[in-house]
């Protein structure tokens, strides 16, 4: 069981050597923020139980899945039984016993790798209170994940919805590869935002809590006004941050050469895809992706068929390798740019940069930073907390 969940992991170069003995396994690695994740996997001879240890989400994901895989492959037939133990509120320790591992019908590996954060954990029991607490039913598993450890994804994909010029499945094989690369999370509209109330507010405040933004550039992406939004976000938090931009053409007719020339033209761009779907990409769009995207590399794996999956894995490594820019380092510039429509026509507009004030620059105190992490506040709340108080 050690060794394959060690050979999970495709960054074999970043990580410790792991520790293995008959009795359980150690390992920790780097991941893509600075930190370093820890798993420790005990075997308990006693009662025939495993007792696994991890400060990332990723590694428990990872283990939970090994470890069903292995059991169903040497031991047919035999049933596992699943018990979380987790802090909640006031420092109390509640456990959640998963009858036969079975959650809705999945597993409790599959509950992670699907990212069914919403699963209703039927009957969580208090172990450890400093309170008189009562055993509670139907909490929703995100209510310990988000303040433990933690919902927040490394990288942001922005891509287009129902893009036909984008191959059925790129983005779905990208975002697996990746998670299970990195073993951080990919905030990938389909699975996030379905649902969900205040849609550019989330993902303005998806794009800012990412250390890497990905882009699915087509020429369809350039036409959508959610698209634009993102992209915009994505370059000031390049220019303001440090944070890594990553740009995937997947779209055959989307080159370098093609960019530059389409923004040279005397005016928009009108596409025609053919059976009646045509669109209009503004002649400023053209400018700014011209401007500012063509100094990045292109990576062209995802752009039609011909990649092979060897060389994809080979591109998602190298992503996942990605760290930030040091905020010393970052130019600390505001860019200031609008994304709003012209006659039907949406677009970004680049108005220049300017320079941070030296009093943005200052970090927040601990007990800001915890708050905004926890509840995934965006810059601007930052700064409104920096000026009245964490209390208030």
């Amino acid at each position: 069981l050690a060794q394959q969940i060690v050979a999970r992991h495709h960054l074999s170069e970043t990580q410790t050597i792991p520790r293995i003995s008959p009795a359980g396994l150690y390992m920790k690695i780097p991941n893509l923020v600075g930190n370093t994740q820890k798993m420790l996997v005990k075997l308990q001879p006693n009662d025939s139980s495993f007792v696994l240890q991890c400060t990332s989400l990723g590694l428990l994901r990872d283990a939970c899945c090994t470890l069903e895989e292995t059991v169903i492959s040497l031991f047919p037939g035999l049933s596992l039984s699943v018990k979380v133990v987790f802090p909640y509120t006031n420092g109390d320790q509640f456990v959640w016993e998963i009858d036969g591992n079975v959650v809705g019908r999945h597993s409790f590996g599959q509950v992670l790798a699907e990212k069914r954060w919403d699963s209703n954990m039927d009957y969580i029991e208090p172990v450890i209170t400093h309170d008189s607490h009562e055993p509670e039913q139907n909490v929703m598993l995100r209510k310990i994940l988000e303040p433990t450890l933690g919902l927040t994804a490394s990288f942001f994909l922005s891509h287009c919805w129902r893009d036909e010029s984008v191959s059925s499945g790129f983005a779905e094989g990208l975002v697996s590869m990746l998670e299970e690369v990195s073993r951080e999370l990919v905030w990938y509209d389909s699975e996030q935002l379905s649902n969900v109330y205040h849609f550019p507010s989330k993902m303005q405040q998806g794009v800012e809590q990412a250390q890497c933004i990905i882009i699915f550039l087509s020429r369809v992406y350039l036409s959508r006004q959610n698209c634009l939004l993102e992209l915009m976000w994505a370059w000031q938090q390049h220019k303001l941050n440090g944070k890594k931009l990553v740009i995937l053409p997947v779209d055959s007719a989307l080159t370098l050469g093609a960019l530059v020339e389409w923004a040279k033209g005397p005016g928009n761009l009108e596409v025609d895809l053919g059976a009646g779907k045509s669109f209009t990409i503004h002649r400023s769009t053209l400018q700014f992706v011209s401007q500012k995207l063509t100094d990045f590399r292109f990576c062209t794996e995802w752009q039609d068929d011909s990649a092979t999956d060897e060389q994809r894995w080979k591109a998602v490594m190298d992503i996942a390798k990605q760290s930030p820019v040091s905020l010393e380092h970052a130019d600390r510039r505001i860019a200031k740019m609008v994304c709003r429509v012209e006659s039907g026509n949406w677009l970004i507009e680049d108005l220049g940069e300017e320079e941070v004030p030296e009093d943005d620059l200052q970090p927040p105190n601990d007990e800001l930073e915890a708050l905004f992490q926890r509840y995934g506040l965006g810059s601007w709340c930052k700064r409104v907390c920096a000026e009245f108080g964490a209390s208030t």
